[in-house]
């Protein structure tokens, strides 16, 4: 599994303005995780259907909202961490 390499790659990539709506999207608790996904592809200009075939997925294949959340965490905190000083 590629586990959100395109997502991945994008927020490295990502301006240091981008990456703070990133952490809103992230943060924001009133939409699901396929919304931020969505809205997060757009935001960086990357294409929906390929970050969903490479979220992480349940057996019905749903994908699955803590794994996909730590996972964008986890590289917000190392890309802000290195960008946002």
């Amino acid at each position: 599994m590629k586990n959100l390499q395109t997502l991945i790659k994008a927020i490295d990539c990502a301006k240091k303005e981008e990456i703070d709506g990133l952490w809103a999207i992230l943060k924001y608790r009133e939409i699901g995780i396929l919304r931020k996904l969505k809205s997060m592809s757009s935001l960086l200009g990357i294409k929906y259907e390929k970050v969903f075939e490479e979220a992480p997925k349940d057996s019905s294949d749903r994908v699955l909202d803590y794994d996909t959340r730590k996972t964008i965490h986890d590289i917000l905190i190392k890309v802000s961490q290195n960008k946002i000083k």
